[in-house]
């Protein structure tokens, strides 16, 4: 059971060069605390992309400890802003609820924005329009990007509702 405070994942990881000697043993040679992640070789690839995985495994990371944390962070910061010390103590979870709601969007746009940076990178500009066409119904944004950009493994059936597709056909009408 993880606390909001030790939630925390800081990590580095550490490059060690080692050379064998003719006997099989090991020597240090140096240590480096910013290791290069490129790769030159499908070798490389293979073993640093294990490294950085297990690493994130280690350290249990989740794909929205990021957003939680800064909603968390959010949340303190207005009720710093908008209670004194006493009402804090008081109402330590009141929160109005048009922040909860301005989160809330915040959060599904930094959603949306995590799935096309990962899948169409291109499509990052059009996120403004899309989240002024679908104000009111941004989860329903969601759930069509998620659907569309992120299938799941349930579901292989393509997806009937394309909201590029649907940009398009609206540019083509006006």
């Amino acid at each position: 059971n993880k606390t909001q405070k030790n939630n925390s994942h800081c990590f580095e990881i550490l490059g060690f060069d080692v050379i064998i000697d003719h006997a099989l043993r090991p020597w240090l040679v140096e240590i480096n605390h910013l290791p290069s992640f490129g790769t030159d070789s499908d070798l490389d690839q293979n073993i640093k992309s294990r490294v950085v995985r297990e690493a994130l495994s280690l350290v249990q990371a989740q794909a929205n400890d990021r957003n939680n944390y800064e909603m968390n962070e959010m949340n303190q910061i207005e009720q710093r802003l908008y209670y004194t010390t006493e009402q804090q103590d008081e109402q330590s979870s009141v929160i109005p609820p048009e922040i909860i709601q301005r989160n809330k969007i915040q959060s599904i746009r930094r959603k949306i924005q995590d799935i096309f940076l990962q899948s169409k990178p291109e499509h990052i500009v059009r996120i403004e329009g899309w989240m002024r066409k679908y104000a009111g119904r941004e989860e329903s944004l969601l759930q069509l990007v998620e659907k569309k950009y992120m299938p799941s493994s349930n579901d292989p059936a393509p997806v009937e509702q394309n909201i590029v597709e649907e940009e398009e056909e609206e540019e083509n009408i006006q």
